[in-house]
């Protein structure tokens, strides 16, 4: 466990990763709290991954919507160990390259 979170921190170390644009398109719990659901494609390949409902000031705050999007950064050598940033993606985002970017748009 330890062995695999710094292997995820060294592979997502700052300027090591690319960018690309996920959405949300499911939703789950996991031990009883509340979780969304994102994919994203890289090298035309589908990823997923999933990130905890934030919690503000003591109170949940609820998933966002579906089809939501959000930026997400991954390690090039293996696109599944990633992370989603909370930066949301505009709507004039429309073309994604199939490696990503090496800073965000």
């Amino acid at each position: 466990m330890v062995w695999g979170t710094q292997r995820q921190q060294y592979l997502l170390r700052p300027g090591a990763g690319r960018y690309t644009v996920s959405t949300v398109f499911k939703y789950g719990r996991m031990r009883g709290r509340p979780r969304f659901v994102v994919e994203f494609w890289v090298g035309g390949q589908r990823y997923q991954t999933d990130e905890e409902c934030d919690k503000q000031a003591s109170r949940e705050v609820p998933c966002p919507a579906r089809g939501t999007r959000f930026f997400v950064y991954f390690a090039p050598e293996t696109p599944g160990t990633c992370r989603v940033l909370e930066q949301s993606v505009s709507d004039s985002v429309r073309v994604i390259p199939p490696l990503g970017w090496a800073k965000l748009p």
